[in-house]
């Protein structure tokens, strides 16, 4: 799913124009929060019952409804959506071309995991370490999990650094049983 999601996305991103893309983003991302939150419009739009063009109107009433004026690619791409019973796929695309545009202007989604809430000394230090040995500039998400006792895993661009008690911790069992 994941891997169609990010060749939607790709597709996307090659015809939009750079003015379209914050809005078609915006849209997609307003859609995947309706289907989400709302029951109704959900069943409605994934019902075998109610015919494609039928959703697709739906979907753009509910739009015009709310003031977001929806590009002309995205409703195309939302009636493909449609056709090929991938709506699902909404909010995965929202991400793919999130990231996709964070990297177009050399960021970084960064998710940092910590035991507890990190102080702003021990933010700028992973922070300037992420840049310096990474080259990446991170826009970070900050969560926290005891389960790491102390220090931080970092997620971005696919990679993983986990610089965590546990993880040396459980290095070290690994070594004691061989």
């Amino acid at each position: 799913m994941i891997i169609l999601a990010k060749k939607f996305s790709n597709l996307i991103l090659k015809e939009a124009k750079k003015t379209e893309l914050k809005d078609i983003i915006l849209c997609f991302a307003e859609l995947a929060y309706i289907l989400n939150q709302s029951d109704v419009f959900g069943r409605m739009i994934f019902s075998p019952s109610l015919a494609n063009a039928d959703k697709h109107k739906a979907i753009l009433k509910l739009f015009a409804k709310s003031g977001v004026e929806v590009p002309n690619l995205a409703s195309k791409i939302i009636r493909m959506l449609i056709e090929r019973k991938k709506i699902s796929l909404i909010p995965q695309i929202v991400t793919s071309l999130e990231y996709a545009s964070l990297k177009s202007k050399g960021r970084c989604k960064t998710k940092l995991v910590f035991a507890d809430k990190p102080s702003n000394s021990q933010l700028e230090v992973v922070e300037k370490s992420l840049i310096e040995k990474f080259k990446i500039d991170p826009e970070i998400q900050l969560e926290t999990d005891s389960k790491i006792v102390a220090g931080f895993v970092a997620l971005f661009d696919g990679k993983m650094l986990d610089a965590s008690l546990y993880n040396a911790f459980n290095d070290l069992t690994k070594l004691r049983i061989e």
